[in-house]
């Protein structure tokens, strides 16, 4: 029998009356019914095993409302890179503002602003390639000082967005970081930095790995901790 494909989304209704929207997936490798939040998308999802029906997940779902609407409402707000919009830069308030003025060009930061010239639909991607181009510029700078520091050569370096890592370092030398980082305090970049080109000359987390880190950073803690607390913050900007 052909199996009818599940709708993307519905509306489920909350006891105050109002409803939010919940994305519906069936899985193969689920053995049992699963809410799961998506932090960063700020978005719920039920995810039904193949033989449990739709409306015995949706009954499911119904039961878990209250938990899932709490669950949203406590996830940190999401902030898009428009006009006016309140960002960070290294742990600072920095507000987005739109510079009509200039057709191109690259942002400018202006006291605690950036002035983001060019059309302002594609303002987002604007803001998004300046802060790649500083974390460019501000981490890889701070990872090839380490880096000559400890006899080590960095390979290759890349600005990214991952969903979970906040820096990486391979086997080959190859270093890679995230550009939320830039939004982070500078003593929590550092970390990030120092821990990744301890990883060129150390590739494990033992005891040699952590005085290495301890030699180029120092007490890891509180930049671990920051992390821990504010990183979910940081994702959801942009």
């Amino acid at each position: 029998m052909k199996r009818i494909a599940l709708p993307q989304t519905r509306a489920l209704a909350l006891p105050d009356g109002r409803s939010l929207e919940l994305e519906l997936r069936r899985s193969v490798r689920a053995r049992n019914m699963l809410i799961r939040i998506l932090e960063v998308e700020g978005r719920a999802e039920l995810v039904l095993p193949r033989r449990v029906t739709v409306a015995e997940g949706w009954r499911f779902a119904e039961e878990k409302a209250r938990w899932i609407d709490a669950r949203l409402a406590s996830l940190p707000p999401h902030v898009p890179f428009e006009h006016g919009a309140s960002v960070l830069y290294g742990g600072a308030p920095l507000r987005l503002f739109h510079d009509a003025s200039r057709r191109r060009g690259t942002p400018v930061r202006d006291g605690g602003g950036l002035m983001v010239p060019g059309p302002i639909e594609r303002m987002s991607q604007a803001v998004l390639r300046w802060y790649v181009a500083e974390a460019r510029r501000e981490l890889g700078g701070r990872a090839f000082a380490l880096a000559e520091r400890i006899g080590r050569n960095v390979q290759r370096l890349t600005i990214r967005d991952p969903e979970t890592r906040w820096g990486s370092c391979s086997s080959a030398g190859h270093l890679s970081f995230s550009w939320r980082l830039m939004m982070a305090p500078g003593l929590v970049a550092d970390y990030v930095v120092a821990h990744e080109v301890a990883h060129l000359k150390a590739m494990h987390h033992g005891r040699s790995f952590w005085a290495l880190v301890d030699e180029l950073f120092g007490d890891p803690d509180a930049p671990r901790r920051w992390l821990n607390d504010h990183g979910l913050m940081l994702r959801r900007y942009g």
